[in-house]
């Protein structure tokens, strides 16, 4: 039996084209004023809850009634009668609206599949032109899996933010539960324990790691500075020991020989007063 890994391979790259369109599409930007380009890391986190919608909506394409058509809608976005669809073909009015970074324009849901298509990053293969009638989802013979995970990635994205309080395009910090909830929102409360079976899911595919923010502070905090290593002095040898001892003996005779010149120095200059004082003791003598 095939694990979920070698079932995701085969969808892989769908999905990746996908997720891809749907930030290009969107504007999507990250960051606490969703300003930012999406990183690898930002793309990554937002492909495992797609990763784990596509196991939980139909194990990767391999489960599932058949009237669901899974082999054909792995990701369920192509259900006739689910409100996405309905939307997206223009039976539900304006449908939702899409809030694109600023200078894109935006558009509501009947409006996305005439402009997603003439994207420049727009996947052909999910074009509605290989439809027979866009209205019978993926009941028509030309659904494929490009449909699937492309529509479908593209309102995942749409929920997830929006479901946050957040405009289409804007991500945040793309939080775990902040993915689970727009998970939920995705399967619009069709399944009561839907956000386990997510959580489930992510068990078996690996969880989502710390959220961005929490990442960027790690990533910014200063590394403490290194102490500087004290140096060792050098030992003296027996030689250089000898030296210094050398150097010792003649600055003490030098200072010997400084004190005993100013011994003799203030010898002098007293007995040189003392012969004054008696000169000016002697009676001077008057002239005859």
């Amino acid at each position: 039996m095939a694990t979920e890994a070698e079932l995701w391979d085969a969808q892989r790259a769908i999905a990746e084209i996908g997720l891809s369109f749907a930030i290009d599409f969107l504007g999507c930007k990250i960051g606490d004023n969703n300003d930012q380009d999406l990183d690898p890391n930002a793309t990554g986190r937002l492909m495992k809850i797609i990763r784990a919608v596509s196991w939980v909506e139909s194990k990767h394409g391999t489960a599932g009634p058949s009237s669901n058509h899974p082999k054909e809608d792995p990701f369920q976005c192509g259900n006739p009668d689910d409100s996405w669809w309905k939307e997206l073909t223009g039976q539900s009015g304006n449908g939702s609206r899409f809030i694109r970074f600023p200078g894109m324009g935006n558009l509501w849901a009947k409006e996305v599949q005439a402009a997603a298509e003439k994207n420049a990053s727009f996947p052909q293969a999910a074009s509605f032109s290989t439809l027979g009638d866009k209205t019978d989802g993926h009941n028509d013979p030309g659904f494929t899996p490009s449909h699937s995970y492309t529509w479908g990635i593209l309102y995942l994205v749409h929920k997830i933010n929006t479901k946050a309080g957040d405009s289409t395009y804007q991500c945040g910090d793309l939080a775990r539960q902040r993915l689970i909830d727009g998970a939920v929102a995705y399967n619009g409360g069709g399944v009561a324990d839907y956000e386990q079976r997510i959580i489930d899911a992510l068990a078996i595919i690996g969880d989502i790691p710390a959220p961005l923010a929490m990442l960027k502070t790690r990533m910014a905090r200063p590394r403490p500075a290194k102490r500087p290593t004290k140096q060792k002095k050098p030992r003296l040898g027996k030689a250089s020991a000898a030296k210094r001892a050398l150097g010792a003996g003649r600055a003490s005779k030098k200072g010997k020989a400084k004190t005993g010149k100013a011994k003799k120095g203030k010898a002098a200059r007293t007995a040189k007063k003392a012969k004054a004082a008696n000169r000016r003791r002697q009676p001077s003598r008057t002239r005859r």
